[in-house]
Protein backbone atom coordinates (compact mmCIF):
# COMPACT_ATOMS: atom_id res chain seq x y z
CA UNK A 1 0.00 0.00 0.00
CA UNK A 2 1.39 3.49 -0.89
CA UNK A 3 1.03 5.47 2.35
CA UNK A 4 2.79 8.25 0.95
CA UNK A 5 0.50 8.65 -1.90
CA UNK A 6 -2.68 8.56 0.18
CA UNK A 7 -0.85 11.33 2.74
CA UNK A 8 -1.01 13.62 0.19
CA UNK A 9 -4.35 13.42 -0.45
CA UNK A 10 -5.74 13.32 3.47
CA UNK A 11 -2.90 16.61 4.16
CA UNK A 12 -4.95 19.34 5.44
CA UNK A 13 -7.87 17.24 6.04
CA UNK A 14 -7.07 15.92 9.41
CA UNK A 15 -4.74 17.10 12.52
CA UNK A 16 -2.46 14.09 12.21
CA UNK A 17 -0.42 12.49 9.31
CA UNK A 18 -3.63 11.14 8.09
CA UNK A 19 -2.45 7.37 8.46
CA UNK A 20 -2.52 5.79 11.69
CA UNK A 21 0.11 3.17 12.98
CA UNK A 22 -1.86 -0.34 12.67
CA UNK A 23 -4.41 -1.75 14.85
CA UNK A 24 -5.71 -5.13 15.40
CA UNK A 25 -9.89 -4.56 14.32
CA UNK A 26 -12.50 -7.11 15.23
CA UNK A 27 -13.08 -8.42 11.57
CA UNK A 28 -16.85 -7.91 12.33
CA UNK A 29 -16.41 -4.87 12.22
CA UNK A 30 -15.25 -4.30 9.04
CA UNK A 31 -16.86 -4.49 6.08
CA UNK A 32 -15.90 -4.37 2.27
CA UNK A 33 -16.54 -0.56 0.01
CA UNK A 34 -19.63 -1.09 -1.47
CA UNK A 35 -18.53 0.98 -4.43
CA UNK A 36 -15.30 -1.08 -4.94
CA UNK A 37 -14.95 -1.63 -8.66
CA UNK A 38 -13.09 -5.07 -8.91
CA UNK A 39 -16.03 -7.80 -8.47
CA UNK A 40 -13.87 -11.11 -8.88
CA UNK A 41 -11.33 -12.01 -6.20
CA UNK A 42 -9.20 -14.80 -7.01
CA UNK A 43 -6.68 -17.57 -5.22
CA UNK A 44 -8.13 -16.85 -2.02
CA UNK A 45 -7.10 -20.26 -0.73
CA UNK A 46 -4.02 -19.65 -1.56
CA UNK A 47 -3.24 -16.21 -0.19
CA UNK A 48 -5.37 -17.63 3.01
CA UNK A 49 -2.59 -20.21 3.31
CA UNK A 50 0.42 -17.77 2.60
CA UNK A 51 -1.03 -15.66 5.41
CA UNK A 52 -1.66 -18.75 8.16
CA UNK A 53 1.95 -19.41 7.65
CA UNK A 54 3.23 -15.70 7.87
CA UNK A 55 1.28 -13.89 9.10
CA UNK A 56 -0.98 -11.01 7.65
CA UNK A 57 2.53 -8.78 6.27
CA UNK A 58 0.75 -5.83 4.92
CA UNK A 59 -2.34 -4.60 7.11
CA UNK A 60 -5.54 -3.65 5.32
CA UNK A 61 -6.14 0.18 4.86
CA UNK A 62 -10.02 1.37 6.61
CA UNK A 63 -12.16 4.49 7.41
CA UNK A 64 -14.11 4.68 10.15
CA UNK A 65 -17.84 5.05 9.30
CA UNK A 66 -18.34 6.99 12.44
CA UNK A 67 -20.55 4.49 13.82
CA UNK A 68 -17.99 1.88 15.25
CA UNK A 69 -17.69 0.19 11.66
CA UNK A 70 -14.34 0.56 9.05
CA UNK A 71 -14.88 0.30 5.68
CA UNK A 72 -12.24 -1.19 3.74
CA UNK A 73 -10.05 1.17 1.11
CA UNK A 74 -7.66 -1.10 0.51
CA UNK A 75 -7.02 -5.00 1.04
CA UNK A 76 -10.23 -6.35 0.31
CA UNK A 77 -8.35 -9.62 -0.94
CA UNK A 78 -6.65 -9.68 2.13
CA UNK A 79 -9.60 -9.06 4.43
CA UNK A 80 -11.35 -12.09 2.47
CA UNK A 81 -8.62 -15.11 2.76
CA UNK A 82 -7.85 -13.72 6.63
CA UNK A 83 -11.65 -13.96 7.45
CA UNK A 84 -11.36 -17.38 5.13
CA UNK A 85 -9.23 -18.67 7.89
CA UNK A 86 -11.67 -17.86 10.98
CA UNK A 87 -9.77 -15.01 12.32
CA UNK A 88 -11.32 -13.03 14.83
CA UNK A 89 -9.16 -9.89 14.22
CA UNK A 90 -7.15 -8.36 11.27
CA UNK A 91 -4.84 -5.32 10.84
CA UNK A 92 -5.42 -2.01 9.81
CA UNK A 93 -4.28 1.48 9.08
CA UNK A 94 -6.92 3.58 9.82
CA UNK A 95 -6.91 6.56 7.51
CA UNK A 96 -8.29 9.53 9.13
CA UNK A 97 -10.25 11.48 5.64
CA UNK A 98 -13.88 12.56 4.99
CA UNK A 99 -16.41 10.83 3.12
CA UNK A 100 -15.73 12.90 0.15
CA UNK A 101 -11.95 11.33 -0.14
CA UNK A 102 -12.86 7.82 0.75
CA UNK A 103 -13.29 7.15 -2.86
CA UNK A 104 -10.50 8.76 -4.45
CA UNK A 105 -7.96 7.18 -1.99
CA UNK A 106 -9.68 4.02 -2.60
CA UNK A 107 -9.12 4.63 -6.61
CA UNK A 108 -6.03 5.86 -6.31
CA UNK A 109 -4.55 2.65 -4.01
CA UNK A 110 -5.84 0.63 -6.70
CA UNK A 111 -4.52 2.24 -9.42
CA UNK A 112 -0.94 2.11 -8.12
CA UNK A 113 -1.03 -1.55 -7.46
CA UNK A 114 -2.13 -1.87 -10.93
CA UNK A 115 -4.16 -5.12 -10.45
CA UNK A 116 -7.32 -3.43 -11.66
CA UNK A 117 -8.28 -4.32 -15.36
CA UNK A 118 -8.57 -0.46 -17.67
CA UNK A 119 -12.71 -1.71 -17.62
CA UNK A 120 -12.24 -1.93 -13.86
CA UNK A 121 -10.59 1.57 -13.52
CA UNK A 122 -13.03 3.15 -16.17
CA UNK A 123 -15.99 2.63 -14.12
CA UNK A 124 -14.41 3.67 -10.83
CA UNK A 125 -13.36 7.24 -12.69
CA UNK A 126 -17.13 7.21 -13.56
CA UNK A 127 -18.49 6.92 -10.05
CA UNK A 128 -15.71 9.33 -9.15
CA UNK A 129 -17.06 11.95 -11.86
CA UNK A 130 -21.02 11.47 -10.70
CA UNK A 131 -19.61 11.76 -6.98
CA UNK A 132 -20.00 15.53 -7.79
CA UNK A 133 -16.39 16.02 -6.12
CA UNK A 134 -14.72 17.34 -9.06
CA UNK A 135 -16.01 20.70 -11.28
CA UNK A 136 -13.71 19.84 -14.38
CA UNK A 137 -12.86 16.24 -15.73
CA UNK A 138 -9.11 17.69 -15.93
CA UNK A 139 -9.31 18.11 -12.02
CA UNK A 140 -10.28 14.50 -11.78
CA UNK A 141 -7.62 13.52 -14.04
CA UNK A 142 -4.98 15.72 -11.95
CA UNK A 143 -6.35 13.81 -8.79
CA UNK A 144 -5.87 10.54 -9.57
CA UNK A 145 -2.63 11.04 -11.74
CA UNK A 146 -4.34 10.50 -15.28
CA UNK A 147 -4.01 12.76 -18.19
CA UNK A 148 -7.34 14.49 -19.45
CA UNK A 149 -7.07 12.40 -22.41
CA UNK A 150 -7.22 9.07 -20.61
CA UNK A 151 -10.18 10.43 -18.66
CA UNK A 152 -11.85 11.06 -22.63
CA UNK A 153 -11.17 7.71 -23.18
CA UNK A 154 -12.21 5.62 -19.83
CA UNK A 155 -15.87 7.43 -20.56
CA UNK A 156 -15.78 6.63 -23.75
CA UNK A 157 -15.40 2.59 -23.17
CA UNK A 158 -18.44 3.20 -20.80
CA UNK A 159 -20.31 3.15 -24.10
CA UNK A 160 -19.82 -0.15 -24.82
CA UNK A 161 -23.11 -2.63 -24.99
CA UNK A 162 -23.96 -3.80 -21.68
CA UNK A 163 -23.70 -7.73 -22.84
CA UNK A 164 -20.42 -6.85 -24.18
CA UNK A 165 -19.44 -5.21 -20.29
CA UNK A 166 -21.01 -8.05 -19.10
CA UNK A 167 -18.53 -10.90 -21.13
CA UNK A 168 -15.29 -8.89 -20.24
CA UNK A 169 -16.51 -8.76 -16.45
CA UNK A 170 -17.59 -12.40 -16.48
CA UNK A 171 -14.16 -13.94 -18.46
CA UNK A 172 -11.63 -11.33 -16.95
CA UNK A 173 -10.91 -9.97 -20.63
CA UNK A 174 -8.53 -7.13 -20.01
CA UNK A 175 -8.60 -4.86 -23.22
CA UNK A 176 -6.27 -1.93 -23.46
CA UNK A 177 -8.43 0.88 -22.86
CA UNK A 178 -7.77 2.03 -26.18
CA UNK A 179 -9.07 -1.05 -28.05
CA UNK A 180 -11.92 -0.47 -25.67
CA UNK A 181 -12.97 2.94 -26.83
CA UNK A 182 -12.29 2.17 -30.43
CA UNK A 183 -15.20 -0.93 -30.20
CA UNK A 184 -17.58 1.47 -28.49
CA UNK A 185 -17.23 3.97 -30.99
CA UNK A 186 -18.98 1.39 -33.65
CA UNK A 187 -22.67 2.82 -33.58
CA UNK A 188 -24.45 -0.52 -34.44
CA UNK A 189 -24.55 -2.64 -31.52
CA UNK A 190 -24.79 -6.30 -33.46
CA UNK A 191 -21.63 -4.56 -35.25
CA UNK A 192 -20.37 -3.89 -31.96
CA UNK A 193 -20.61 -6.99 -30.91
CA UNK A 194 -18.90 -8.45 -34.13
CA UNK A 195 -16.32 -6.45 -34.06
CA UNK A 196 -15.72 -7.28 -30.36
CA UNK A 197 -15.36 -11.17 -30.54
CA UNK A 198 -13.15 -10.61 -33.90
CA UNK A 199 -10.70 -8.66 -32.11
CA UNK A 200 -10.47 -11.55 -28.86
CA UNK A 201 -10.18 -14.36 -31.63
CA UNK A 202 -7.15 -12.53 -33.04
CA UNK A 203 -9.25 -12.12 -36.51
CA UNK A 204 -8.13 -8.25 -36.26
CA UNK A 205 -6.02 -5.46 -35.04
CA UNK A 206 -7.37 -1.97 -33.46
CA UNK A 207 -6.55 -0.09 -36.45
CA UNK A 208 -9.06 -2.84 -38.55
CA UNK A 209 -12.36 -1.36 -35.97
CA UNK A 210 -12.25 1.70 -37.90
CA UNK A 211 -13.34 -0.39 -41.42
CA UNK A 212 -16.51 -1.49 -39.68
CA UNK A 213 -17.69 2.02 -38.64
CA UNK A 214 -20.58 3.64 -41.24
CA UNK A 215 -18.45 4.46 -44.33
CA UNK A 216 -17.23 8.01 -45.65
CA UNK A 217 -20.22 9.54 -47.42
CA UNK A 218 -20.17 11.95 -50.21
CA UNK A 219 -23.11 13.94 -50.34
CA UNK A 220 -24.14 15.35 -53.84
CA UNK A 221 -26.93 16.78 -55.58
CA UNK A 222 -28.04 13.64 -57.17
CA UNK A 223 -27.95 11.53 -53.36
CA UNK A 224 -26.08 10.46 -50.91
CA UNK A 225 -23.73 7.14 -51.52
CA UNK A 226 -20.88 5.64 -49.75
CA UNK A 227 -18.02 6.56 -52.16
CA UNK A 228 -16.03 3.53 -52.99
CA UNK A 229 -12.60 4.51 -54.16
CA UNK A 230 -9.85 2.80 -56.22
CA UNK A 231 -6.53 2.64 -54.38
CA UNK A 232 -3.05 1.01 -56.46
CA UNK A 233 -1.35 -1.02 -54.41
CA UNK A 234 2.42 -2.05 -54.25
CA UNK A 235 4.59 -4.61 -52.11
CA UNK A 236 7.85 -4.42 -52.54
CA UNK A 237 10.14 -6.54 -50.73
CA UNK A 238 13.44 -6.27 -48.84
CA UNK A 239 15.24 -5.66 -51.68
CA UNK A 240 12.98 -3.14 -53.33
CA UNK A 241 11.57 -5.30 -55.79
CA UNK A 242 8.22 -5.07 -56.88
CA UNK A 243 6.33 -8.39 -55.78
CA UNK A 244 2.78 -6.86 -56.11
CA UNK A 245 1.10 -4.20 -57.83
CA UNK A 246 -2.58 -4.45 -58.44
CA UNK A 247 -5.72 -2.19 -57.79
CA UNK A 248 -7.77 -2.39 -54.94
CA UNK A 249 -11.34 -0.99 -54.37
CA UNK A 250 -12.17 0.19 -50.95
CA UNK A 251 -13.58 3.27 -49.17
CA UNK A 252 -10.31 4.85 -47.60
CA UNK A 253 -6.61 4.18 -46.77
CA UNK A 254 -6.90 2.14 -44.40
CA UNK A 255 -9.27 -0.28 -45.12
CA UNK A 256 -7.44 -0.60 -48.60
CA UNK A 257 -4.91 -1.92 -46.48
CA UNK A 258 -6.54 -3.98 -44.55
CA UNK A 259 -7.90 -5.90 -47.63
CA UNK A 260 -4.09 -5.89 -48.93
CA UNK A 261 -2.70 -7.92 -45.51
CA UNK A 262 -5.76 -10.22 -45.61
CA UNK A 263 -4.90 -11.14 -49.53
CA UNK A 264 -1.34 -11.27 -48.93
CA UNK A 265 -0.94 -12.55 -45.19
CA UNK A 266 2.23 -13.87 -45.50
CA UNK A 267 4.22 -10.82 -46.79
CA UNK A 268 2.16 -8.67 -44.23
CA UNK A 269 3.87 -10.86 -41.44
CA UNK A 270 7.23 -10.52 -42.89
CA UNK A 271 9.06 -7.44 -42.09
CA UNK A 272 11.00 -7.58 -45.26
CA UNK A 273 8.22 -6.84 -46.79
CA UNK A 274 6.34 -2.89 -47.41
CA UNK A 275 3.03 -2.46 -48.20
CA UNK A 276 1.67 1.01 -50.11
CA UNK A 277 -1.38 2.07 -51.27
CA UNK A 278 -1.96 4.93 -53.56
CA UNK A 279 -5.36 6.68 -54.23
CA UNK A 280 -5.99 6.59 -58.16
CA UNK A 281 -8.16 9.59 -59.18
CA UNK A 282 -8.34 7.90 -62.43
CA UNK A 283 -10.61 4.91 -61.61
CA UNK A 284 -12.01 6.55 -58.85
CA UNK A 285 -16.11 8.17 -58.71
CA UNK A 286 -16.20 11.56 -59.91
CA UNK A 287 -18.15 14.43 -57.98
CA UNK A 288 -20.68 15.19 -61.26
CA UNK A 289 -20.17 19.11 -61.79
CA UNK A 290 -21.59 21.55 -64.22
CA UNK A 291 -23.32 18.40 -65.95
CA UNK A 292 -25.51 21.02 -68.41
CA UNK A 293 -23.32 23.72 -68.34
CA UNK A 294 -21.45 23.67 -72.03
CA UNK A 295 -17.95 23.81 -72.37
CA UNK A 296 -16.30 24.88 -75.83
CA UNK A 297 -14.36 22.74 -77.37
CA UNK A 298 -10.35 22.50 -75.54
CA UNK A 299 -11.33 24.90 -73.15
CA UNK A 300 -11.94 22.86 -69.97
CA UNK A 301 -9.85 22.92 -67.57
CA UNK A 302 -8.72 19.71 -65.41
CA UNK A 303 -10.28 19.34 -62.20
CA UNK A 304 -10.26 16.30 -59.93
CA UNK A 305 -12.01 16.18 -56.30
CA UNK A 306 -10.98 13.09 -54.09
CA UNK A 307 -11.70 11.59 -50.40
CA UNK A 308 -9.10 10.57 -48.23
CA UNK A 309 -8.26 9.46 -44.91
CA UNK A 310 -5.03 10.58 -42.78
CA UNK A 311 -2.65 8.18 -41.98
CA UNK A 312 0.78 7.39 -42.33
CA UNK A 313 0.56 6.02 -45.98
CA UNK A 314 -1.07 8.95 -46.94
CA UNK A 315 1.61 11.03 -45.39
CA UNK A 316 4.60 8.87 -47.32
CA UNK A 317 2.09 8.85 -50.71
CA UNK A 318 1.84 12.83 -51.17
CA UNK A 319 5.89 13.00 -49.90
CA UNK A 320 6.53 14.42 -53.12
CA UNK A 321 4.63 17.70 -52.14
CA UNK A 322 7.87 18.60 -49.99
CA UNK A 323 7.53 20.39 -46.73
CA UNK A 324 4.30 21.87 -46.85
CA UNK A 325 2.16 18.42 -47.27
CA UNK A 326 4.32 17.43 -44.38
CA UNK A 327 2.90 20.91 -42.39
CA UNK A 328 -0.57 20.18 -43.63
CA UNK A 329 -0.90 16.11 -42.74
CA UNK A 330 0.60 17.01 -38.80
CA UNK A 331 -2.96 19.04 -38.27
CA UNK A 332 -4.83 16.59 -39.68
CA UNK A 333 -7.07 14.50 -37.46
CA UNK A 334 -7.27 10.74 -38.99
CA UNK A 335 -10.58 10.03 -37.12
CA UNK A 336 -11.61 11.98 -40.23
CA UNK A 337 -12.20 12.36 -43.55
CA UNK A 338 -10.92 15.08 -46.11
CA UNK A 339 -11.34 16.46 -49.69
CA UNK A 340 -8.91 17.46 -51.69
CA UNK A 341 -9.19 19.26 -55.37
CA UNK A 342 -6.63 19.05 -58.01
CA UNK A 343 -7.31 21.83 -60.33
CA UNK A 344 -5.74 22.76 -63.42
CA UNK A 345 -4.53 26.98 -63.09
Amino acid sequence: MNLEAIGKVTKGKVKTSGVTPFQELDIDKVYANPNQPRKSFEEIEDLAASIKEHGLIQPIAVVSDGAGMFMIISGERRYRATKHLGSRTIKAHIIQADGNKVQELSLIENIQRSDLTDLEVAKYISILWNSGQYKKKADLAKAIGKSPSYISKAFGCLKLDSQIIKDIEENENDLPLSVLEEIARVKDTDVQKEVYEKYLAGEITRDDIKDFKPGVKEKNEQCDEVVINSYLLQIRDKDRNIFADEIIKAPNENSALSKAYKKYPDQAKDSGFTFNVYFDALLSPKKKENENKEISPGKEKFKEKFNFTPSKWSAKGFEWIGDPWEEIHEKLDENKTYKITIEEV
